[in-house]
């Protein structure tokens, strides 16, 4: 009997967070986090996305601790195949607030942009196009994906709930 076997593998790949091999995964972060969903939803290649934290000590950020613990608000978007690089670059080129300038320090090294890659052909990507649209004055944080923790519910799809972001 293979159903077992099927429904052990089907709840391993669903439990590990493995994305369908239809899907590409992408993790960025810039401030908070529903700015960048709300940009990332726009674009049609994308499929779905998620609020959540990463880069910190503790294994169960909340709103309330991720920040103290080292965490960033980050959005793990879940991208059609073949549309990793189009959608990174309409990010390069149109996220509303830009990346934040390099010297400017006044809002603090949490609200550069930081993308996440998950292998070295994604990591080549980024790099590809930080060259090609980054210079002196904007950066573009590129690092290893970390874990993922999804943020609250109230913060999924915050914007839609309580405002429109233009």
């Amino acid at each position: 009997m293979t159903y077992p076997i099927f429904t052990f593998i089907l709840i391993s790949l669903l439990i590990c967070g493995c994305t369908p091999k239809d899907e590409t995964t992408l993790m960025v972060s810039s401030a908070c986090f529903w700015k960048v969903q709300s940009f990332f939803d726009e674009n049609k290649n994308v499929i779905s996305s998620t609020c959540g934290y990463t880069g910190g000590k503790n294994q169960k950020p909340t709103y309330e601790n991720a920040k103290k613990n080292g965490h960033v608000e980050a959005v793990r978007v879940q991208i059609k195949k073949g549309d990793y690089e189009s959608v990174l670059k309409h990010f390069f080129e149109n996220f509303p607030a830009k990346r934040i300038k390099a010297k400017n320090e006044m809002h603090g090294k949490m609200f550069r942009a930081r993308i996440y890659y998950f292998d070295n052909k994604q990591k080549k990507v980024l790099e590809k196009l930080r060259a090609q649209y980054d210079d002196e004055e904007t950066i573009t944080v590129i690092l290893p994906a970390q874990e993922f923790y999804q943020a609250e519910d109230y913060h999924q799809d915050w914007y839609k709930k309580r405002c429109k972001i233009n």
